[in-house]
């Protein structure tokens, strides 16, 4: 019977360390000025690509508060690459459940929201890259401008 538990917990611990991310290759955040994120205010992220067979994992960080008005974040994201392609995307990001608890991790009012949005991608070019990210909700009546919204930000982290 012990031999069976021990096997158990070996069998737990060793996919919880399977589990582990990847190296974090490209890490930064863009803080909001005021949290006042006006429609033509674009977030920038630049990195330099060194290695066009690694495939990685891109991941989006969005840290708001309580005065955050809506359940979700639409964002034009835009990848810049050093040929001069780009490529445009709109994303859908839920940051908040239907009985409108903020679904980021945090503490008091302040959360923290983070979303895959590509994985398993391979850089096919070397060179800079440029990620810019651009809120993109209809609040006409809020001057195009959103609050609540404190930092956006980028990672890109090897994809085990």
């Amino acid at each position: 019977m012990n031999k069976v538990i021990l096997f158990f917990y070996l069998l737990v611990a060793g996919c919880l360390f399977s589990c582990s991310e990847g190296t974090v290759l490209y890490s930064d955040i863009v803080d909001i000025e005021n949290s006042n994120w006006h429609k033509d205010s674009i977030a920038q992220f630049s990195f330099d690509v060194t290695d066009t067979t690694q495939p990685v994992a891109v991941r989006l960080r969005v840290d708001n508060s309580d005065e955050y008005y809506w359940a979700n974040l639409y964002l034009f994201s835009t990848i810049s690459f050093p040929s001069g392609k780009v490529i445009r995307d709109t994303l859908n990001l839920i940051i908040s459940d239907y009985a409108g608890r903020w679904t980021g991790k945090g503490i008091g009012d302040k959360y923290e929201n983070t979303f895959v949005i590509k994985n398993n991608i391979i850089f096919p070019e070397y060179g800079r890259f440029t990620f810019s990210l651009q809120q993109a909700m209809r609040c006409e009546d809020f001057n195009n401008a959103i609050s609540g919204i404190h930092s956006v930000g980028i990672e890109i982290l090897e994809y085990k």
